[in-house]
């Protein structure tokens, strides 16, 4: 065919099927494609990104994220990612740790000083003026739990945040204004229903990491852009497909090991496959009436589902300055100033200059997921209003509400012995995504963990044969 361009023939024998673009899905397909094998990568939506994407909206032309993140300088899986697609120009680790709390009379931050670990973080405690000095010295009760390393301890397990709370004996005002706050947004549950094992991971890690552990990454462009556009690049780049639109199904199951999956209308016989799905829709994946699915995985239905709302308002009028604040005694967990995020370089002092778009979220959102979107925006407007004067005058231009009905799963106590491992009983197939046992809440960093654990699983399962 002279002149002409050769089609590119793909074998329809790739070395890895990864069933699922979320987080985990595109962490596995990255990592199996840098360790040097053929990997299709489909995803049954017309997006990639899973739970953390974001979107144009039509009114305003800005993007709009599917519920705004926070991320954490410990999120060492999800970091990775983020530099092996070259996004990190669109994040910002702000270090030292800073986070500003605001009720209706007035606005405080929790600051880590320049102290090496844990001196910076008993620093940021010792400063935190929405308690009185005698609340701060009672903080310090929770030391003895976070000392115990022993990961296992069956009495956290069975503990729920708010009986730990109870056990060191943490006062209501540090309970209201710092622990519930930090619960309620690292677990997506309530204090009285999350698992305290969870918590205490992570405070652990904040507290004795490094300094930069302690840190927040505050992602300044749309998660798509950070995430899901450029995995697809990097994935076809190298010589993967990625099939969006594209459901995989009648996974078939021979002598202990999938033999092959229709991916959309074409069947094909992957060496390894890593199903990196939503607990709820592993079972899809598999032949009609098939009882051969791997051992274990007949508890995923025993997850419950916990929501985000986030609220998105654009005003014509600039009356918040600061980036982000957790807002106290209110309805509204958190509030993120998305021009002034956009273009830090360019924040305004004082003044009245617009437009201005905040994004609202509340974590555990179960009363606030079954109002109508009108009533959801009609409570954001008035707490909006309530906790900032110069809000009274300013016009609502455009406002969005978007409910992730299916956010997170429930840490509840006990909820680990019903998370699958990565390894199953089927010798190629492995599972990624933040629901199995990252020993983690479901988290950007829980999936990411998973993803590049179930490659690494992947690779010695190839590796070998």
């Amino acid at each position: 065919m002279s002149g002409g361009i050769i089609p590119l023939l793909v074998p329809n024998t790739p070395d890895a099927l990864v069933i699922g673009g979320g987080i985990a899905g595109l962490c596995a397909a990255v990592d199996l494609i840098e360790r040097g094998w053929t990997v299709t990568l489909a995803e049954q939506k017309p997006r990639l990104g899973g739970r953390a994407y974001s979107f144009i909206h039509p009114d305003s032309g800005d993007e709009v994220d599917n519920g705004q993140h926070l991320m954490l300088g410990c999120y060492h899986h999800t970091l990775r990612l983020i530099e092996t697609l070259g996004t990190m120009e669109h994040c910002s680790i702000l270090e030292p740790l800073a986070i500003n709390f605001k009720n209706v009379s007035d606005t405080f931050d929790m600051r880590a000083p320049a102290l090496p670990a844990p001196l910076h973080m008993l620093g940021a405690l010792a400063g935190l003026r929405t308690l009185t000095l005698r609340e701060r010295v009672g903080l310090l009760r929770i030391l003895p739990s976070l000392m115990n390393t022993t990961r296992s301890d069956a009495r956290f397990a069975a503990m729920t945040v708010s009986d730990w709370l109870d056990a060191t004996h943490q006062s209501d005002a540090a309970r209201q204004r710092l622990w519930n706050i930090l619960a309620v947004g690292m677990l997506n549950e309530r204090p009285d229903r999350a698992s305290a094992a969870y918590f205490i991971r992570i405070l652990r890690t904040i507290l004795f990491g490094s300094r930069r552990d302690a840190s927040v990454v505050l992602p300044r462009r749309g998660l798509s852009r950070i995430f899901a556009d450029p995995a697809a690049q990097f994935i076809r780049s190298h010589r993967g497909r990625v099939l969006l639109k594209t459901p995989v199904s009648d996974l078939r199951i021979e002598k202990g090991r999938v033999v092959s999956a229709r991916v959309g209308n074409e069947m094909i016989e992957p060496r390894v496959v890593i199903s990196a799905v939503p607990h709820s829709a592993i079972f899809r994946c598999f032949a009609d009436g098939s009882r051969s699915f791997p051992e274990g995985l007949v508890q995923a239905g025993s997850f419950e589902d916990v929501p985000i709302v986030s609220i998105n308002l654009w005003f014509d009028t600039f009356f918040m300055h600061e980036e982000f604040t957790a807002l106290l005694d209110s309805p509204i967990d958190w509030v993120f100033n998305r021009t002034m995020i956009a273009a830090p370089d360019a924040r305004r002092k004082g003044g009245t200059e617009g437009p201005m778009m905040l994004s609202l979220v509340v974590s555990a959102a179960r009363p606030l997921a079954a109002l109508s979107k009108q009533a959801i925006i009609e409570t954001a407007l008035c707490e909006v209003r309530r906790q900032y004067p110069g809000a009274t005058n300013a016009r609502l231009r455009h406002a969005l509400v978007v409910k992730e009905k299916r956010a997170t799963f429930s840490p509840v106590p006990g909820i680990d012995r019903v998370r699958p491992p990565t390894v199953t009983s089927v010798g190629n197939f492995f599972l990624a995504g933040d629901w199995t046992d990252t020993k983690l809440p479901a988290t950007i960093e829980g999936a990411a963990q998973s993803g590049y654990r179930a490659a690494a699983e992947a690779d010695a399962w190839l590796s070998l044969r």
